[in-house]
């Protein structure tokens, strides 16, 4: 979609205020199209998907008020009109991803009360992070191997403390807290 609004700049077809309105607008079309792609995937994809779905419409809706100004701006970036549309959609990215950064942690809570895990009927579940079908896709496989690998290596670490508190501090209560994390993982 940025090719073709570069392209419609460089036909002079379009002004920069309605090309950044068809950046703004693109960003959240392609946010769908992934949330469609990680419906057969799993629960972590489709979380991710909506992140990606929340920031970009926070984004979009922070931008909209200043549409004319936010164009000002840019034009200030370069001098024709196919960089600035390329500049605008750079800056807004860049503006929104440290803009919502402090706010990763809230955005992650609400995308897992908007899609939470599915609990399967009676399955263990071994991986969080690792589905079958992203084999075919090595740089997305290897990714989520490493993912998963970092998420296990938490978990044992969290074990190897609650240990270390019943052997060095006699706490009696965490020997619950490591069986039951022991059968829970």
């Amino acid at each position: 979609m940025t090719g073709l609004v570069v392209a419609l700049g460089i036909s002079q077809a379009i002004t920069l205020p309605g090309a950044v309105a068809l950046l703004l607008g693109a960003n959240i079309g392609t946010c769908v199209t992934g949330y469609i792609a990680s419906f057969r995937l799993s629960s972590t994809a489709r979380q991710a998907s909506v992140a990606q779905i929340l920031i970009n419409v926070i984004g979009v809706l922070l931008f909209l008020p200043f549409i004319e100004p936010f164009a000002r701006l840019v034009t200030l970036t370069a001098d024709g009109l196919p960089r600035q549309i390329a500049n605008a959609h750079t800056i807004f990215n860049v503006t929104v991803s440290v803009a919502l950064f402090p706010f990763v942690g809230a955005l992650a809570r609400l995308t897992e009360r908007l899609v939470p895990e599915k609990a399967l009927a009676g399955k263990v579940v071994l991986t969080h992070y690792i589905d079958p079908r992203q084999y075919s896709i090595p740089s997305v496989a290897l990714t989520e191997a490493m993912r998963e690998l970092l998420r296990l290596g938490n978990i044992a670490s969290e074990l190897v403390e609650l240990s270390r508190r019943v052997l060095v501090e006699d706490d009696l209560a965490a020997i619950s807290t490591v069986l039951e994390q022991e059968n829970k993982r």
